[in-house]
């Protein structure tokens, strides 16, 4: 996926969230200095892998086989005694999103 494609899809999702009065943490809107500069406090975010997450499953097609993906929470039991996840997935519509095992 070319990296517009990405941002034009974030962009989509921050206005369906807004749209559901559904507030995203305030570091889903961090830019890449905001990033440096909280790096300290961001350890948690980039070591539970939260935040974005866009695939079409590496069909070229988003829009025909792919998923938009949020992380807010990704415990790590015997890390920090937190042993869910909070994720929030939006399908479009006729979108194929293929069965993944964990």
């Amino acid at each position: 996926m070319k990296r517009s494609e990405i941002k034009l899809i974030i962009e989509k999702a921050k206005a369906f969230f807004s749209e559901r009065k559904f507030m995203l943490p305030p570091w889903a809107f961090w830019n890449l200095r905001d990033w440096l500069e909280n790096y300290n406090v961001a350890s948690e975010i980039i070591e539970n892998k939260l935040g974005w997450d866009i695939t079409d499953f590496g069909s070229g097609d988003f829009y025909s086989r792919g998923l938009f993906l949020f992380t807010i929470r990704n415990g790590k039991y015997k890390a920090d005694n937190k042993n869910y996840a909070e994720k929030i997935m939006i399908v479009e519509e006729n979108q194929e999103t293929p069965v993944q095992y964990f």
